[in-house]
């Protein structure tokens, strides 16, 4: 299976300035702020989100973006600049939320918020307590799914993996947009982000680690199997 099976979208946000394009598909994200750029990491260039102006991208609610009871997989990789509470990327509007994958000041952990199928009242936290404490001006590759047939969320840093059961599905109204930076509680990111991927499947243990890549991430080229490993596939096929 390649790491572009049920890819829905995948946002380098490489760019200098304006809007983040969707590198797989056509949900390209608006810069909402005028968000500036910095050094990245996957790439030489990431989006630099400043805190004080609120800065965001957003996107309306489509049928791709559309989640519920469904597996998904969020991937990013984030640098913060100040270690405020921040949100990376989330569904959500100002009462409830599909996912909020956050950096929470009070743990000093990354953190995935889910919301049961009835909204709020249901709302499961996982922090990623067994990577530990967060720094600023480092680069940390964040992971975080649903696993709607074993009931649970799991989030990994770098690599390093924890899950908590979650088997009260996941809200969705149809209506609530995306936005990368920011919710509707005012959490903004304060630093660098590039790139934020979205599957509808739950990702491997060894896919995770394929995109970790040993700290140093994969492009949206490098998620595409090597053209010689799929003719090599397609001679031992021919018996050749």
């Amino acid at each position: 299976m390649s790491l572009l099976t049920d890819l829905v979208s995948s946002w380098e946000l490489s760019e200098a300035s304006g809007s983040a394009l969707d590198s797989h598909s056509t949900n390209d994200l608006t810069d909402v702020t005028g968000v500036g750029s910095g050094t990245g990491l996957v790439y030489g260039t990431a989006r630099d989100l400043e805190r004080s102006l609120g800065d965001r991208f957003t996107r309306a609610s489509n049928a791709t973006l559309a989640v519920g009871d469904i597996d998904y997989t969020l991937e990013a990789w984030v640098n913060l600049e100040s270690l405020s509470r921040g949100t990376i990327v989330t569904k959500s509007d100002g009462s409830n939320g599909a996912y909020f994958l956050i950096y929470e000041t009070a743990t000093s952990r990354f953190r995935l918020q889910t919301c049961g199928a009835s909204g709020f009242g249901s709302l499961t936290n996982l922090d990623a307590s067994s990577f530990g404490a967060i720094s600023t001006a480092t680069w940390y590759h964040v992971i975080a799914w649903h696993d709607s047939v074993n009931n649970e969320i799991g989030i990994s840093v770098n690599d390093v993996d924890d899950t908590t059961a979650h088997s009260t599905g996941v809200y969705e109204d149809g209506v609530m947009g995306l936005t990368v930076g920011s919710n509707a509680f005012g959490d903004a990111w304060d630093g660098l982000i590039s790139p934020v991927r979205f599957w509808k499947r739950v990702l491997t243990g060894s896919e995770r680690t394929q995109l970790y890549n040993s700290g140093a991430g994969l492009t949206y080229a490098g998620l595409t199997p090597a053209s010689g490993n799929r003719r090599r596939r397609v001679l031992l096929c021919g018996g050749r």
